[in-house]
Parts: structure tokens; C-alpha cells; sequence
């Protein structure tokens, strides 16, 4: 409340007060909802809402994008906006955060434009909710988000066509649930779809990836996503990480992919080449992909990568040499590989300003590199690498530029 005060005259805080005295003591939300009314305009207002329905304990600079794709512009001073007037909080790890009233308060604005019919609401959060609407074919082209979780229910399957009637969905989280159907009838409107656990093991042809925005499919059971390549100009964020049966990175081409994470895909051995079409990738993580053995030389044709993340892929081989160009690259983790002909690689990289080699240590002590010596480190760094740390502990090594 002190934040909704902050900046206003006197007669600014004469007209706060004043709202304050004519609702009820024991109307908490009604108070805290003062706050909500006095943002600039239905943007912040919709980023808040969007927030107290689907986003809390997400990353910032996760929400920022898919909230840039419902916006249309950068949402950056909207969720300042909100930070400062104490309305979220941003954690130490940038997750942002919500007090338990504020979240209430913001999904009872929502709940309150239709008391007894969820399905003519813009979201739907709640788990009854959402299943009743979907269930009774309730759905309407006022909702704009959905989430269901249906890791906990026996009753996993939908059909798509239970999503037919909502035409303008933006947003939707179908946790484990067995999509079955025509996904021609979902909304061509999706921007994000977060569906962790897809039982999935191929991403259905006919589904349109047209305004998608953020594509979260972690712990999925996908082998492949699709025959053949997709253009998709404005996917930024593509998530597959622990799909533990992806064998290989689908045939993409892309402008507008920003971050592609395949974490703890063991089965994966293959980066497909397509990989040097994507023009806009800054970040590709492979962490944990222990078939891994080759990256192809396509790789050095992301101009745009800064942060490559292998650690783990302790069957790889070597670093393509034309990675050695790539003066974007400034970070390589490459914690637990420790095979001389991938760190001779290494030399190569001549703009990586931090690097991570850390040892494994649950790892059983053999070949390790701590027992090469220190010194002999310097071989493998690449020659305009200056040490400004070097950590060791419990047999592990950073060394950090």
C-alpha cells in the first residue's frame, strides 16, 4: 500500500485514503485490490493478472517473453513497474514471487467478470475449474489461458476437440495429459504451450506452430518431433530437457530462437545439422547428453551463441573447429570430460572469456585431470585465456577468465 502511495501528492494520498475508509475492515482484498486499479493502464494490469494465474515462481526472464508475445512490446518496465510497487518480488535467482493475498486478489479480479461460468472468464487456473469447462464443452472465445495438471488424476486423455470453442487461447499447460485428436482444432493463436510429461512419442503433424512463442516440453517422452523441416520464426524458447528417449534435435530453421535446451536428454546422439540455421541462437544447453559423441561442424555457423553448456557429455569427442570463429562464444561449461583429444579442442576457442572444467566428483578417481597437474592445465587453454581464479575442491577444478 506504502508503494501505491509513493510519488503522490497530497491530495493523491487524501483520494487513497478515502477509497481506504469506504471498504470494510474485513475486506483485505478490496484494500489490496487499490493497488491493482492505480496501475497505468490495462497492460500492467493484464501482466499482473497473467502472473497471479500462471506464472508465479518462474523465471523473470521467462515470463518476459511470453508476455512480450501477449503484449506485442517488451514488458521489461511493466514488470519494474510492479516490482516497485511491491505487487511481485524478484528473488535472488530471478524467480519472480507473489504474496499469497496478491495472488488471490488478482485471480478474484479475474473470477469476478463471471462468477458461475468459468468458461466466459479470460483464465482458468483452477484445476475444477478447468476440468468442468473442458468436460462440458464450455469454452469460449473469451479465454486466453488454461492450465490443467493431470500428473495427480487418474483421467489423463483429452480429446483437442474439448478445446475447439476457444479460438483466441494464447496459453496452455496440459501437464502429462494424452492429447488425442485433430490438433488442427486447437487455437491458432498459442503462444506458449508448457506441457511437461507429453506421453507423446511423436509431435502430431498436423499441429500449427505458427505464433508460438515458447515450446516447454521437459520429461517428455518424444523419440522425434517431426519429419522433415519446420520453419519457425517465432519460436524463442524451446525446452525438451530430460526427454530421456529424444534421440535426435529436430530439422529447424529458425530467426527467433534465442534459447534451445535439451538438459538431460541421455538417449541424444545426434545434433542435427540444421543447428547452423538457427540465426539467433544465444544459448544451447546439452548438459547431461552422455550418447553425445560428435557436434557437427554447422555449430560455427551460430554467430550469435554465447553460452554453450556440454557438461557431462563425456563421450564427446572434440569441439568442431570452426567453433574457434565463433567470437560470440564467451562461455563454455564442460564440467566432467576429461578425454585428452576434447581438451586439446579447446585451445581453439579464442573469445571464451569463462570456462568450467570442473571434474565430476561423483566420479571414481581415474584419469583424472587434477592428477595431470596443475600446470599442465595451460596446454589446453586457448592462448588469450587469462586465469583470474582457479578453484579447486573435493577434486574440483573452475578455471574462470
Amino acid at each position: 500500500m506504502g508503494a501505491c502511495l509513493s510519488g503522490k501528492n497530497r491530495d493523491g494520498w487524501k483520494s487513497v485514503i478515502d477509497k481506504l475508509r469506504r471498504i470494510p475492515n474485513h475486506d483485505i482484498q478490496g484494500k489490496l485490490k487499490i493497488s491493482f486499479d492505480a496501475l497505468d493502464g490495462e497492460e500492467q494490469q493484464n501482466a499482473f493478472v497473467d502472473i497471479a494465474c500462471f506464472f508465479i515462481d518462474r523465471k523473470k526472464e521467462y515470463v518476459a517473453k511470453v508476455l512480450g508475445a501477449r503484449c506485442g512490446y517488451n514488458p521489461e518496465v511493466d514488470l519494474e513497474t510492479l516490482r516497485g510497487r511491491s505487487l511481485i518480488k524478484v528473488d535472488a535467482i530471478g524467480k519472480i514471487t507473489m504474496h499469497d493475498l496478491l495472488r488471490d486478489m488478482g485471480r478474484e479480479v479475474v473470477r469476478e467478470t463471471s462468477p458461475k461460468e468459468p468458461g466466459k472468464r479470460t483464465r482458468i487456473w483452477n484445476q475444477e475449474d478447468a476440468w468442468n469447462v473442458l468436460e462440458q464443452q464450455k469454452g469460449t472465445d473469451v479465454v486466453e489461458g488454461l492450465a490443467l495438471d493431470v500428473r495427480a488424476s487418474k483421467a489423463k486423455s483429452l480429446s483437442a476437440g474439448l478445446f475447439a470453442k476457444m479460438k483466441c487461447l494464447n496459453l496452455l499447460q496440459i501437464n502429462e495429459a494424452h492429447l488425442t485428436g485433430s490438433f488442427k482444432l486447437l487455437s491458432k493463436e498459442l503462444m506458449r504451450i508448457c506441457w511437461l510429461q507429453c506421453p507423446l512419442k511423436y509431435f502430431p503433424s498436423d499441429f500449427t506452430f505458427d505464433n508460438l512463442d515458447v515450446l516447454d516440453m521437459q520429461y517428455s517422452n518424444l523419440k522425434k518431433l517431426w519429419k522433415g523441416k519446420k520453419i519457425l520464426n517465432r519460436l524463442k524458447i524451446f525446452n525438451l530437457s530430460h526427454s530421456q528417449n529424444l534421440i535426435k534435435t529436430p530439422n529447424l530453421y529458425s530467426s527467433s530462437l534465442e534459447k534451445l535446451k535439451l538438459k538431460g536428454c541421455s538417449s541424444l546422439v545426434e545434433v542435427h545439422q540444421s543447428i547452423g540455421n538457427l540465426t539467433n541462437l544465444a544459448f544451447l544447453n546439452l548438459e547431461g547428453c552422455w550418447c553425445l559423441k560428435i557436434l557437427l561442424e554447422s555449430i560455427g555457423n551460430v554467430k550469435s551463441l554465447k553460452t554453450l553448456n556440454i557438461s557431462g557429455c563425456s563421450e564427446l569427442e572434440k569441439l568442431p573447429e570452426r567453433m574457434g570463429d565463433m567470437e560470440s562464444l564467451t562461455e563454455l561449461l564442460a564440467d566432467g570430460i576429461e578425454n585428452g583429444q576434447f581438451l586439446s579442442s579447446i585451445g581453439q576457442l579464442k573469445y571464451v572469456r569463462r570456462l568450467s572444467l570442473c571434474r565430476n566428483s561423483s566420479a571414481p578417481p581415474i584419469s583424472s585431470l587434477i592428477s595431470t597437474g596443475v600446470l599442465n592445465w595451460k596446454r589446453w587453454l586457448p592462448t588469450s585465456f587469462i586465469v583470474k581464479r582457479l578453484e579447486l575442491s573435493n577434486g574440483v577444478v573452475c578455471l574462470i577468465a
